[in-house]
């Protein structure tokens, strides 16, 4: 990769993490892809590329047609394909803002369900632990009432 290539590719990341401010798509697009160049050096001789089979064993190269025009061809490719990324990723990266605003709702409505759960068991057990008493104080009055019964039919006998 080249240079520029490179700085995109380091910055792409801190730029999606850091979340820049930028005053819009454009200005973030430039933001992030302002320091590569875009046109193709010139020069007046045709370029020769050699490169290598993968064992390395034979090279060959590349006639001299291979000029100009077709590298200009090839680096109008790459632009529509870098702009064309360049979109993408920021459509996602809205997309993600989006989902991460929604999963911090979620997250609070679930803590909002949690604390009026606590608030339902804490109710229903204080129902519970009146309804407890309630029937000891019962138990305690018929048991009551029960002795002083049959303390009324031993004193008529």
């Amino acid at each position: 990769m080249g240079p520029h290539i490179e700085q995109v590719v380091d910055t792409t990341p801190k730029a999606r993490y850091d979340k820049p401010k930028c005053g819009g798509e454009d200005a973030c697009v430039e933001a992030l892809f302002g320091d590569c160049s875009t046109s193709l050096p010139h020069h007046d001789k045709s370029q020769v590329i050699t490169f290598s089979d993968q064992e390395g064993l034979s090279s060959s190269s590349i006639s001299p047609t291979y000029n100009y025009e077709q590298a200009s061809l090839e680096n109008e490719e790459l632009k529509s394909q870098l702009e064309e990324s360049t979109s993408k990723h920021v459509g996602l990266q809205e997309k993600y803002d989006e989902l991460l605003c929604s999963h911090e709702n979620l997250i609070d409505s679930h803590a909002m369900l949690e604390a009026a759960h606590e608030v339902i068991i804490a109710t229903e057990k204080g129902k519970i632990t009146w309804i407890m008493d309630l029937w000891a104080w019962l138990n305690l009055l018929k048991i009551t009432v029960g002795t002083w019964r049959r303390s009324l039919r031993r004193d008529q006998i």
